[in-house]
């Protein structure tokens, strides 16, 4: 989890996040088996999710919802 949650900070770096360490912490500890190239996906994909939303932040939502489109695809 440490070296996912590692993974998560350094493609976070300078996004708009709520929470971020909260939010890449649940992230982290849900995204087992995920290789270094899919969390950096799925971070990408959570901010085009927000910005689709015409948020200012990208949310937990956004990163769960991110997760299982990178995941399960769709």
């Amino acid at each position: 989890m440490k070296g996912r949650r590692a993974i998560l900070g350094s493609h976070a770096e300078g996004k708009p996040i709520l929470e971020p360490e909260r939010a890449l912490d649940v992230i982290a500890q849900t995204t087992p088996g995920m290789s270094g190239a899919d969390l950096a996906n799925l971070v990408n994909e959570a901010a085009i999710l927000s910005a689709l939303q015409d948020a200012t932040q990208i949310t937990v939502a956004d990163l769960e919802a991110a997760r299982d489109k990178v995941r399960f695809g769709k």
